[in-house]
């Protein structure tokens, strides 16, 4: 017998369910397996023009596992459709604040009080380097927004190729990406009984469930929540603080999920992105969840 976690973690994403699936009658006699296909969902162009978010990856997840039902075992035959989007980021802007770039400062827009106290701000060239520094003055004793020292890390990539989930971590470079995945899945009862692990979690318990998936992202306290419409039914979208553990470092994130059943399949939106951004992230999250569409043809 599968646990729930045992059952989420076989599927990927979660056992899925009955409505507009085959052999019914042989798989509530045990006689063969049920089998279900997830119709697609995706994100509406307009949107992801608006976002600057753009489909990185599509992909199916065939499922063929023991489900228990009724008392009894059974075997179900899944398709699961995977969505993922992505939004480039120039982390190095975001931690200036979008006032310049990793590789150049204006020094007409320094804060004197930043400064060491021997260095006068009119001595700093519009296009900064540490060759350009008065003499006697150490780089990494000025501060991070003038070229002091700072460490700057890709937040993550939660869905590779194959749909699983692959964190990076970029050691410095000065670009990463925002993701928002897309996840649709059969939804069904049997005998009344939900066979949707997923079906029966909070926000809360989903975030951490697919987090767990990735292995490093650790879903931490709840921020904030909101009721929205989303594919025309009214739904709680949930906002939590997380944190991206890798190579001893930890980088801090914010994830939005909520999921909400529509023509017969469990459709779920799972974001993350950098704390640098925090405000674009989640203002593009909440976008993205409104440019949801499902069921979609993406043949």
């Amino acid at each position: 017998m599968y646990s729930r976690r045992q059952a989420i973690a076989a599927t990927g994403l979660g056992i899925a369910a009955l409505s507009g699936c085959t052999d019914l009658a042989e798989f509530a006699s045990g006689s063969g397996p049920l089998s279900a296909t997830a119709q697609p969902a995706t994100i509406a162009e307009q949107t992801l023009n608006e976002t600057g978010y753009s489909l990185a990856n599509r992909d199916t997840l065939e499922i063929n596992e023991s489900v228990e039902a009724g008392g009894e075992t059974r075997r179900v035959e899944i398709t699961n459709q995977v969505a993922t989007y992505e939004r480039p980021i120039d982390l190095a802007a975001a931690a200036l604040g979008d006032s310049a770039s990793a590789s150049s400062s204006d020094a007409d827009t320094v804060d004197q009080g930043d400064l060491p106290d021997d260095v006068d701000p009119e001595d700093l060239p519009d296009d900064f380097d540490e060759e350009d520094l008065p003499d006697g003055v150490d780089p990494d004793n000025l501060p991070n927004a003038l070229g002091g020292e700072q460490s700057v890390t890709a937040p993550y990539r939660i869905a590779g190729s194959e749909g699983s989930a692959s964190p990076q971590q970029l050691g410095g470079t000065d670009s990463a990406s925002s993701i928002f995945v897309v996840v649709s899945t059969p939804g069904f009862e049997f005998l009344g009984q939900s066979l949707n692990p997923l079906g029966q979690l909070d926000n809360e318990a989903l975030a951490t469930e697919l987090a767990g998936q990735v292995g490093q992202l650790s879903v931490g306290s709840e921020q904030s929540t909101t009721t929205r419409d989303v594919l025309g039914s009214e739904t709680t979208v949930s906002t939590f603080d997380g944190t991206l553990s890798q190579s001893g470092a930890e980088i801090d994130i914010g994830i939005v999920v909520t999921a909400v059943t529509n023509e017969g399949d469990y459709v779920i939106g799972f974001g993350a992105y950098p704390q640098l951004r925090a405000e674009t992230g989640s203002t593009n999250a909440s976008a993205l969840l409104g440019g949801l569409e499902h069921p979609v043809s993406t043949g």
